[in-house]
């Protein structure tokens, strides 16, 4: 897959520190290349003719520092063809350079189809409610629900296990969404509306772009990554079991964003959506016991 592809050697080429691309590398003895004005600064936090490698901790020295003019070239050559992300694809310098969230639904705006874990960790859809509307022809109806965090500054991220549910949404809304949510009404989710989503609709993975941008994802995603880096304005979707990325908006906040989630209510499965990585007692996860019919 050629975002895999791109993923992996974007990690070779991109400082650990700043997570800019090396074309103004520097090598140390042990091997690995950092930006110059990284490794500098680096350097001078450190005491006496010695220091740490920021990657591996391997001690170097001052004379062991070296240009490396090689490196330069193909990091020059790799700006050119790349897509246009500016910051390194791989999950754990992310999560390194990123504050990793607890991120929780907030239950106010979870709609009567939707029953929340009680550590409002975990959504799924109400049993009760589809038999009572059962006789809905609608398919793929998700309802949305909100975390209870925001983001005004800062690099975000986060990550939401879709498993094997039929239809979902992830992804983040501006705040004013809230008051579009409670005053009703069909808004196109995309950028321009305040919505920045990847979506599973009849098999299809799909972004919220006018009109709708298909990834022609080849294998299914089970756990999506969440990077959001407000000051560059960049969203990035990432397939985590694979490590690789699937998508990035690029845009310009103007207020706080909002986490937001959603399944389908319809499906004749069963479809659960749960933040940030599950343990293995995740089968165990306890929800609030539905009024039986």
């Amino acid at each position: 897959m050629a975002s895999c592809l791109i993923s992996s050697i974007s990690e070779e080429l991109n400082c650990s520190i700043c997570l800019e691309l090396l074309t103004n590398p520097m090598s140390i003895a042990c091997g690995h290349n950092f930006y110059q004005e990284c490794i500098l600064k680096h350097i001078q936090m450190s005491s006496g003719n010695s220091f740490p490698c920021p990657e591996c901790q391997t001690v170097s020295e001052l004379k062991n520092l070296w240009p490396n003019q090689q490196l330069s070239k193909i990091a020059q050559s790799f700006k050119l063809v790349q897509p246009p992300l500016r910051r390194s694809l791989n999950q754990r310098k992310l999560r390194q350079n990123s504050m990793v969230n607890e991120i929780t639904l907030d239950l106010k705006t979870a709609g009567p189809g939707i029953i929340l874990s009680i550590d409002r960790k975990t959504m799924r859809g109400s049993d009760v409610w589809k038999k009572l509307h059962c006789d809905l022809e609608q398919s793929d109806q998700c309802s949305p629900v909100l975390a209870t965090q925001s983001f005004k500054s800062g690099r975000h991220y986060w990550e939401v296990i879709v498993g094997n549910s039929s239809a979902w949404d992830v992804g983040l809304c501006e705040n004013s969404v809230k008051k579009k949510k409670r005053g009703g009404g069909l808004v196109s989710p995309c950028s321009s509306t305040g919505y920045w989503l990847l979506s599973l609709r009849q098999s299809n993975y799909l972004v919220c772009t006018i009109p709708s941008t298909r990834i022609p994802l080849t294998e299914k995603l089970y756990k999506v990554g969440i990077f959001l880096d407000y000051e560059m304005g960049d969203i990035v979707f990432y397939d985590v079991d694979r490590r690789c990325h699937i998508y990035i908006f690029t845009s310009s906040f103007l207020e706080p964003l909002i986490p937001i989630f959603s399944i389908d209510l319809n499906s004749k499965n069963e479809n659960i959506l749960s933040i940030d990585p599950v343990s293995d007692e995740a089968e165990e996860t306890s929800f609030r016991e539905e009024p039986s019919l």
